[in-house]
């Protein structure tokens, strides 16, 4: 009790129950409460077993405290109880159910020793009867031509390897470069270059022809063409219409340089002379959304990704001695509307759009043109032409991907209407200035 106290000191032992025969001496009851100083009861029938016959047994009746335990163990057999223990010690538990199961074992092992002897059997009459020198032969012979095969193998995905870095290495250096996309490119700027109408006849002046020649066509690739943008002089900014003005560029592109000459100087147009004219022609057409001559196909400009068009620069180009009394060399040669660099004509040495073009310097002179007098001669006329250069951003659109819709279109057309006007302006101003001169 002292032990079971000192283990469970939060149970409390309200009394004690006296079991076994031993308890029916007389006087022990009453000595076990006194010593105990615990309340002793003494259990005179079990109220729930049932069954008359055995309870009202004066064997029953005499033998009552010796059958609490039998009588506790059937409880807990039928799980009726709320303690759960079992008198039999686990050693005895263990040792009969290894008794019970050892026949079993037994009978297990004699059958795995039985099958893994046969298997064993088996096994070394199909090993004795492959194991021959016919058979070991053909293994060898089987073996040698693995390996043959294994190394032709290697040097297979060796060549393979091989073949696929080349193959890479060509791509990186032809990606881009054969893509007919530059060829949309070509067509759109060839297209917004001044042609004479079809049908009308050619002048015979230079002066009279409305034709630009380019001499020079180049691309470089930017990795942020907005780079490009911050760099161009705000009074270069004025030719680009408002809304491409305000909303520069940005992203992976290409900048365009156009570099050209034209010898135009109608006496009948003042205001469509010198820059005015590529201004009026070249520019805008450059700056529209798609463009059209007649008789021939509609071109997309802006809708091909072509934007912020506009002039750098601007000069004075080589002049033209041309005899009044010889041919007209200039049309023939190379310089007319139907010559190679004409907007009628082809030419043979068509620039080559690669990724990124060589810029070449513009010739000191037109190609086709020749000096049949001397300057100033009675029988030489001279014609003073315009050099300019123009740049503009290039960022491809694929056909499929293109708007149907200018979204630009009214803030286009009143910034190329407010160019056209700030160049005509300091046109105007510059010709004051010469004639004070």
């Amino acid at each position: 009790i002292g032990y079971f106290s000192s283990v469970k000191r939060q149970a409390r032992i309200a009394k004690v129950v006296g079991l076994g025969n031993g308890f029916r001496l007389a006087g022990l009851q009453k000595f076990l409460q006194q010593n105990l100083q615990y309340e002793v009861d003494r259990p005179d029938a079990y109220r729930s077993l049932a069954g008359d016959a055995v309870v009202n047994s004066p064997l029953f009746a005499d033998n009552l405290l010796s059958f609490a335990v039998p009588y506790g163990l059937a409880l807990q057999t039928l799980k009726l109880t709320r303690i759960h223990t079992s008198l039999l010690p686990p050693e005895i538990a263990t040792a009969r159910v290894i008794r019970k199961k050892k026949p079993w074992a037994v009978a297990a092992a004699a059958s795995l020793l039985l099958g893994y002897t046969l298997s064993t059997v088996g096994n070394a009459y199909t090993n004795g009867v492959v194991h021959t020198p016919e058979f070991e032969a053909a293994e060898k012979e089987a073996g040698d031509f693995g390996s043959k095969v294994g190394s032709l193998k290697s040097a297979y995905d060796s060549e393979v390897g091989r073949r696929g870095a080349a193959q890479a290495k060509l791509e990186g250096l032809i990606k881009g470069r054969r893509s007919v996309d530059w060829l949309d490119v070509y067509n759109a700027v060839v297209d917004c270059l001044p042609r004479i109408p079809e049908g009308e006849p050619v002048p015979d002046e230079v002066n009279m022809k409305p034709i630009i020649n380019l001499t020079e066509f180049s691309t470089k690739k930017e990795a942020d063409v907005s780079a490009w943008f911050g760099k161009v002089p705000e009074a270069k900014l004025k030719y680009m219409p408002e809304a491409e003005r305000t909303a520069g560029p940005s992203g992976e592109g290409y900048i365009v340089t156009l570099r050209g000459q034209h010898y135009f100087n109608d006496p009948a147009q003042p205001r469509n002379t010198g820059i005015l004219f590529v201004i009026n022609t070249f520019l805008k057409n450059l700056q529209q959304w798609q463009v059209q001559h007649d008789g021939y196909p509609v071109r997309d400009v802006r809708r091909l990704g072509l934007t912020h068009a506009t002039i750098m620069e601007q000069g004075k180009a080589v002049p033209i001695d041309v005899s009044t009394k010889g041919r007209d060399l200039t049309a023939a040669r190379g310089f007319g509307a139907t010559g190679p660099m004409g907007p009628m004509g082809t030419s043979e040495e068509s620039p080559e759009f690669l990724t990124e073009t060589p810029e070449f310097p513009p010739s000191s002179a037109v190609a086709g043109t020749g000096v049949p007098g001397q300057p100033g001669s009675a029988d030489v006329k001279r014609y003073e032409g315009t050099t300019f250069t123009i740049q503009l951003v290039l960022q491809y659109v694929p056909e499929a991907d293109r708007a149907e819709v200018d979204p630009l279109a009214p803030a286009a057309a009143e910034g190329a209407d407010g160019a056209s006007a700030d160049a005509a302006s300091g046109a105007d101003a510059a010709a004051d200035a010469t004639a004070a001169e």
